[in-house]
């Protein structure tokens, strides 16, 4: 069976070896079906990858680390400009 990846953005990286992301999606309403935007935060492994809040990573499925961390970062591609605007 192949592995889940998921892409998101990184809210927090206040633990150690593990950030949290947030993987938002749209699918169609039940009955309009207008597209709605539905979000989900995933807490996953950052060791040996350097990531920053705001950052877009991608996450891969692997086996379960902890009680509700079972995504690692894979690779970090940076969202929009860094250093603020002028």
């Amino acid at each position: 069976m192949a592995h889940k990846t998921l892409t998101g953005i990184v809210i927090s990286t206040k633990m150690v070896g593990s950030v949290t992301v947030e993987v938002t999606r749209k699918t169609p309403h039940p009955l309009y079906r207008k597209l709605i935007t539905r979000s989900k935060k995933y807490i996953a492994d950052s060791r040996g990858v350097d990531v920053k809040e705001g950052q877009e990573v991608t996450l891969v499925e692997t086996r379960k680390m902890a009680g509700n961390k079972h995504f690692a970062v894979t690779r970090s591609a940076s969202s929009g400009q860094e250093g603020g605007k002028k």
